[in-house]
């Protein structure tokens, strides 16, 4: 597994192992977004310094607001701080955990296009977002939610 960085404090791709934490933990990431089933090593992960946050997507299934909030909200809380980074993930990298980081995307004011160039320009392969994951969504409750009102 070889994270993509989004940027430099968001990294996206397929499901790690033990094997990934070395290389996980020299990249700085202090966050993991795990989209696909629990981690049958979490302990290890915890003690190793990581922010864990579990959230099963069935692939492929529409995901509901209150999901897409619980993982915009996570990775917004992720990077409060300067010096975090974040690892969203599913399986294989390709929909459920791409499709998460646009959402966020959305969250922070990007428009829907914007938000899928981010995180196609290096890797066209992805499908962001994924139509079915997102067509239940209400998107107005997830667009604009991190940025101010006057």
């Amino acid at each position: 597994m070889v994270p993509y960085i989004i940027e430099e404090n968001i990294f996206q791709n397929g499901y790690i192992g033990l094997e990934d934490v070395e290389l996980l933990k020299s990249l700085g990431i202090t966050h993991l977004l795990n989209l696909h089933h629990d981690y049958p090593f979490l302990d290890e992960l915890i003690e190793s310094g990581f922010i864990v946050k579990q959230i099963y997507l069935i692939d492929p299934a529409p995901i509901t607001d209150d999901v897409a909030l619980e993982i915009v909200d996570f990775i917004y809380d992720s990077l409060k701080e300067s010096d975090h980074k974040i690892y969203v993930h599913c399986v294989a990298g390709l929909n459920r955990s791409p499709t998460a980081v646009w959402l966020y995307y959305l969250s922070v004011g990007y428009s829907e296009k914007e938000a899928t160039k981010r995180i196609i320009s290096g890797h066209q392969n992805l499908v962001v977002p994924d139509p079915f994951i997102v067509s239940n969504l209400k998107l107005d409750l997830i667009k604009n939610r991190y940025i101010k009102k006057s």
